[in-house]
């Protein structure tokens, strides 16, 4: 096999490594519940998740840049795939914690390797579209990974945990067979440590940089506080099996590629993204009141599919945006900007297990709250990037 610089071979392996990425997702909640676990530990594990790419973020940026994005990527598939299997095999509260956290580990390598291999080879002038393709892969292929997990984990939960290590692993290895990449200077002799990373980048900020990410961390928040509580919601409260989840989020991907291809194609060549996203996210507010408000289920499911479907322009959008702030070192940039998304997952995620034990919509009141501050955010972003460039 050749490997070569190539975007069909490098979008091809992501939605494979996106399919593969949410195959636990659906079962997690009926694993938890037959393992006996208490309630909260569906955020907690989560959140331990992306504790693990928050704090890895940087460092990986970093290596990708010193040793090759290829390799960094390839070898933490095959990591988050054995980090699957552990989880997998372990039942304890703390076990299932540190499985995950090393898992997300794992995957801030992939993550930031994607935006990394974009910056690297595309032309100046198609980055922001190419960013924004891997939101999108994201926002459309993920569902359906959601949907062949349910299907198998309705089956056996340890197979399909069981499949997704072993396509992780695939995935892994056909990257480091296939792609290859320009190679990047790594400048100066910076160190790898994770926190002084954090200390390093706050050379990169400004106010630009700061209402950006600001927007980025609360739209994170409220997209996965609201995810991860809508998952044990429709478990919990409807008794929905693990299939039913998959359909709905199969339904999902179909909006969201339709909303993708579509509306979020116009914004972007019709339209100042930077002033679209502050309505994309009012008409996300009002539609988590509208799903907060109903207690009829046909109106309440149909409400949160439309919902995902419209929530999954945000991404897109704002990666596309990424591409346009100039920085000193856009790959410390990224990797900022993925920890700090990750930031966002980790509070969202411990939101939404603990208010859930307080009480099942509390969660979708954090979300409400988390777009409200995303708004003002997304405002200061519009005013600042006009009066400075």
């Amino acid at each position: 096999m050749i490997k070569s610089i190539s975007f069909k071979k490098f979008y091809l392996l992501g939605a494979f490594y996106i399919i593969f990425a949410n195959f636990a997702h659906p079962v997690t909640p009926t694993y938890f519940k037959l393992l006996g676990l208490n309630d909260y530990m569906f955020g907690v594990a989560y959140a331990a998740m992306a504790l693990g790419t928050f704090l890895f973020s940087p460092l990986f940026a970093r290596l990708a840049s010193k040793y090759g994005v290829v390799k960094v990527s390839g070898l933490c598939l095959i990591g988050y795939g054995l980090a699957q299997l552990w989880f997998g095999m372990v039942k304890s509260e703390f076990s299932i914690t540190i499985a995950r956290f090393v898992s997300g580990a794992c995957v801030s390598g992939v993550s930031v390797g994607q935006l990394v291999y974009v910056l690297e080879n595309a032309a100046v002038n198609k980055r922001g579209a190419y960013l924004g393709y891997i939101a999108t892969l994201h926002a459309v292929i993920s569902p359906f990974g959601y949907l062949l997990g349910g299907i198998i984990g309705d089956i056996s939960i340890k197979g399909d945990l069981l499949f997704q290590a072993a396509g992780l692993m695939m995935v892994g290895i056909l990257y480091l067979l296939l792609l290859d990449s320009k190679s990047t200077v790594y400048e100066g002799d910076k160190s790898l440590n994770p926190f002084k990373a954090f200390i390093d980048a706050k050379g990169l900020m400004s106010k630009v940089v700061l209402a950006f990410l600001g927007t980025c961390v609360f739209v994170s928040f409220a997209t996965n506080c609201y995810e991860q509580c809508f998952n044990y919601y429709i478990k919990d409260v409807y008794n929905y099996p693990a299939t039913y989840n998959g359909l709905l989020k199969a339904a999902v991907g179909l909006i969201a590629l339709f909303v993708n291809m579509t509306v979020a194609v116009f914004i972007l060549k019709k339209t100042n993204v930077f002033r679209s996203i502050i309505y994309l996210l009012g008409i996300c507010a009002l539609m988590m009141l509208g799903i907060i408000w109903l207690d009829d289920m046909i109106l309440f499911i149909i409400l949160n599919v439309i919902f995902f479907g419209v929530n999954a322009m945000n991404q897109p959008l704002l990666q596309n945006m990424l591409s346009s702030i100039k920085t000193k070192s856009d790959s410390d940039f990224v990797g900022i900007y993925n920890a700090l998304w990750s930031f966002g997952v980790v509070l969202g995620a411990l939101f939404a297990g603990i208010l859930y034990t307080f009480g099942p919509k509390l969660s979708f009141v954090a979300c409400l709250s988390a777009y409200g501050v995303a708004i003002v955010c997304s405002y200061k972003l519009y005013k600042n990037r006009l009066t400075k460039f």
